[in-house]
């Protein structure tokens, strides 16, 4: 009987100890600032100090309710106290481990590389670019510490780098002076652009901090002149974008910046078009109700050869303004079809990218509006009309993530990834046809909360295909995992990569590109304490990727030009690569004419297909044809109406387009 008591107890204390989930109804920023300051565990909700008034909160508020982690056994009680409702609660399983790779993936020459300060990276992606083009792209990376930092692809600092955190005056009312501070703020997303400014032939870093300044930095780490720009005092800025949006042979800068503070939570934000001078484009500067930390996208979506401006807006639980996504002309008006109700904030990034193949660019972004109820993946035609198919079913969103689309699997055809978060240790990879249907194999757990940021979408195993890659978090004592996946949801062999730090978690997109000129590829990517990897990887860059948050260095949120090419979004004809133009008419009826440019002498082969990939007509079989412009008509014949696709296969290559046949 004693052995059996002392059996009992010890088995309540066991239990006592348990920790348990606790799913809690939620709807502001205050709700989740209370249980942190409460001293609860957040599984699906993060907390970041900012330089001035409230801190800043990264969740999912459209889920209206938030995880709790506690081994207190009063947990469930003081919840209660505290006004909370709770929804759902049990017992935490163990978050399965994976097994470990069997073979291990080398790290780049000269690397990892730490960076002063801790914690410093939130979210900020490393940014990958040739800046004074002698043939070697640098390595830059900025932090929340106010630290910039230049690396050649050896490890090498860059001449002049890293550039110490950057002194503000600020005026002191109780002594009359002027004290010069660096705040420490983990409340912006300070990520980096790459774009020519001044148009010298020479590309600069722009990116900006949260003390309301925004820099330009040349390859010498000297700032560009009439830089830094003061934004104003603790104004937050989006990722910013560089792009000639007026043709003058100069990158004009795009953000939204907004004023961070406690008096006005939910303020609006103001979206810039920057010239060199400060100056802005006509039309611009444009402001949206309540901002959100969606940075914007370009593209052509309405087919008016003319790029449009994309990003989403924040909701204001005090006032009822629902979230919305906007749609900006160049001239700065807003789009036909736009902006689009959500309802719930549209914190996440949207792509532009033509994913029905039909020649003019498409909105993808993930958002859960209030009138489906449905969280996914939606895709927008440029008139704001949600396309067949769409939206793409998810189990649970992400803050802040962004779609990544590329032909993974090489019939053609592009894919849709994202990665998920879901407590507890729920977060999966998805994959989805280029018509929103899911792919086999799909979804993928990855053991953890959070799949951070976005995924990118690169050849990483050889094959010459793009794979699914992606960071999560740390797991109490489990570490943060670099993961990989092939297009059949299979685990890229070297994968997953575990992180071995005491706080390891990889709080950035990975960017994937070949450093070093050997033909293979290499993952850059950073941790929550300021270390970044550099894993060299057998694979070779694919003809179609997705290989950095938002596509490129400049940030564009999408492939210039709108769609895929064989050349991953180059534009130009360049020797080796083919292009798939638009057919015209289009829809037609009963003919159209096919068109299609090659950058040197080869096999080709032209095909249609009905909406189910199955092939109807083959055009073209393995004929030789010259570089240069080719084009041929197509009779629809005895063909019912409906969508039809028309693939090109060329020098191993596969590109596929749409087209509609109505009688």
């Amino acid at each position: 009987m004693r052995h059996l008591t002392i059996l009992l107890l010890f088995s309540t204390l066991i239990l006592a100890r348990e920790t348990r989930f606790f799913r809690v109804a939620a709807e502001s920023d205050r709700q989740i600032l209370l249980l942190a300051a409460q001293g609860f565990e957040l599984a699906d909700a993060r907390i970041y100090s900012a330089s001035v008034g409230r801190p800043a909160v990264r969740w999912m508020p459209e889920n209206r309710c938030v995880t709790v982690l506690a081994d207190d056994p009063a947990a469930g009680d003081r919840l209660r106290l505290l006004g909370f409702r709770i929804l759902e609660q049990g017992a935490r399983r163990p978050s399965f481990t994976p097994q470990p790779p069997t073979e291990d993936l080398p790290m780049q020459f000269g690397w990892p590389r730490l960076m002063n300060g801790w914690p410093t990276i939130y979210g900020q992606p490393v940014t990958i670019e040739d800046l004074n083009e002698n043939g070697a792209p640098e390595i830059f990376l900025s932090n929340s510490e106010g630290w910039l930092y230049g690396w050649r692809p050896n490890g090498v600092f860059v001449l002049g780098f890293p550039k110490s955190p950057y002194l503000r005056g600020v005026y002191d009312p109780q002594t009359g002076d002027t004290v010069y501070v660096s705040w420490v703020s983990t409340g912006s997303r300070e990520g980096g652009a790459t774009g020519d400014v001044n148009g010298d032939g020479a590309k600069e870093l722009v990116f900006a901090k949260d003390i309301g300044y925004l820099f330009a930095y040349q390859y010498n780490s000297i700032l560009l002149g009439g830089f830094p720009y003061d934004l104003g005092l603790a104004h937050f800025s989006s990722q910013p974008v560089l792009f000639d949006f007026d043709n003058d042979g100069k990158d004009e800068i795009l953000l939204a910046e907004f004023l961070w503070d406690s008096i006005l939570p939910y303020g609006p934000a103001t979206i810039h078009i920057f010239n060199e001078d400060h100056s802005e484009l006509p039309g611009w500067p444009q402001q949206i109700p309540v901002f959100s930390e969606s940075s914007p996208a370009v593209g052509d979506i309405d087919g008016d050869n003319e790029v449009e401006i994309v990003l989403g807006s924040g909701r204001d639980p005090n006032t009822g303004e629902p979230g919305r996504i906007y749609a900006f002309n160049l001239d700065g008006s807003i789009c036909a079809g736009f902006p689009i109700e959500v309802g719930n904030a549209v914190n996440c990034t949207p792509t532009i990218y033509d994913i029905d193949l039909n020649g003019v660019a498409d909105v993808l972004i993930r958002i859960m509006p209030l009138s489906s109820g449905i969280n996914g993946i939606y895709a927008f035609d440029g008139f704001g009309a949600i396309l067949p198919g769409f939206p793409a079913a998810l189990s649970s969103g992400s803050p802040n993530g962004a779609p990544a689309a590329a032909d993974v699997n090489g019939d053609g055809f592009p894919e849709i990834a994202y990665g998920s978060v879901q407590a507890v240790d729920s977060a999966k990879v998805w994959l989805f046809r280029h018509t929103g249907e899911l792919m086999p194999g799909f979804p993928q757990p990855v053991y953890a909360t959070w799949v951070e940021e976005s995924v990118s979408l690169e050849d990483v195993s050889g094959d010459g295909l793009a794979d699914i890659v992606c960071g999560t978090n740390g797991v109490s004592n489990d570490p943060a995992r670099l993961w990989a996946f092939d297009y059949q949801g299979q685990v890229v062999a070297g994968f997953p990569i575990t992180i071995n730090e005491t706080f390891s978690t990889l709080e950035t997109t990975p960017t994937i590109v070949d450093i070093d000129g050997d033909g293979d590829t290499e993952i850059f990517t950073a941790s929550h304490e300021g270390t970044v990897y550099a894993f060299d990887s057998p694979g070779q860059p694919a003809t179609s990727a997705w290989p950095t948050y938002k596509y490129n260095p400049a940030r564009l949120g999408g492939i210039p030009g709108g769609g895929p090419t064989a050349t991953g979004g180059q534009t130009g004809v360049l020797p080796g690569s083919i292009e798939l133009h638009p057919n015209y008419p289009n829809p037609f009826n009963p003919q159209t004419r096919i068109s299609f440019t090659l950058g040197r002498r080869q096999a080709v082969t032209l095909a249609v297909f009905d909406v189910l990939g199955r092939p109807v007509r083959e055009l073209i079989r393995n004929e030789i044809y010259e570089p240069g412009a080719h084009s041929l008509d197509f009779r629809a014949g005895n063909l019912a109406s409906g969508i039809y696709y028309y693939r090109l296969e060329a020098g191993g290559r596969k590109l596929a387009r749409k087209m509609l046949l109505v009688r």
